[in-house]
């Protein structure tokens, strides 16, 4: 029987363990030397050899990669960390920092907005975290777009508590069919040069 993997997830995962083109070293290593440097001799000493420092690579790459975290959230989350903590956080302490409670009609104020700028066609659509997206596609646009904060607050919280995580799929222009094209050419080729461009950075597989 074969096993089933979750792709998506295992590229997020895979994307904080692999060389960074810019740093010579992977993400999870530069963290690694940031938070030793922010705790100086505290951080170093939790780790009792070469194998817990691998333990911890892999555990916290594999979450960030579950939780949808991006690289650009990093820097604010130490900078909270040695503000709240005096000793180094644990896993679940710097996922707190790193993506503090988040407030369930400020995301369903962001779904609505992000998906209507997803749809217009045209790309451009910015998600806090793929939960807030993956909330929005299974509600549906109709429903989100047209039920007031008090009728779908609790179908939209539901659904944030069950949202998966794997990464915002990057939009994929939609062409008309031949003989039925409703847009100019001229749109039709900034569409596809929009696509082309997006496969072109997804092929490179530059690190954000």
């Amino acid at each position: 029987m074969t096993k089933m993997t979750n792709a998506p997830l295992m590229e997020s995962r895979s994307a904080w363990l692999e060389i960074h083109p810019r740093l010579g070293m992977s993400l999870m290593d530069h963290l690694w030397n940031r938070l030793d440097g922010a705790y100086p001799n505290r951080w170093r000493a939790a780790f009792a050899n070469h194998q817990a420092v691998e333990n911890w690579r892999e555990a916290w790459a594999e979450a960030f990669a579950e939780d949808g975290i991006r690289p650009e959230e990093i820097r604010p989350a130490i900078a909270a960390c040695r503000r709240v903590y005096d000793w180094p956080p644990s896993l679940a302490e710097f996922l707190k920092v790193c993506r503090p409670q988040a407030d369930p009609r400020i995301e369903w104020a962001e779904a609505i907005e992000s998906m209507r700028v997803r749809l217009r066609g045209i790309g451009g659509d910015e998600w806090s975290r793929p939960q807030v997206y993956w909330a929005a596609v299974a509600i549906g646009w109709h429903d989100l777009n047209s039920q007031s904060w008090e009728s779908i607050k609790a179908r939209w919280i539901n659904a944030l508590a069950h949202a998966r995580s794997d990464p915002v799929p990057p939009y994929m222009v939609a062409l008309p069919a031949p003989g039925q094209q409703s847009i100019s050419a001229e749109d039709a080729r900034k569409r596809i040069a929009h696509l082309a461009e997006m496969l072109a950075s997804k092929m490179t597989g530059e690190a954000p």
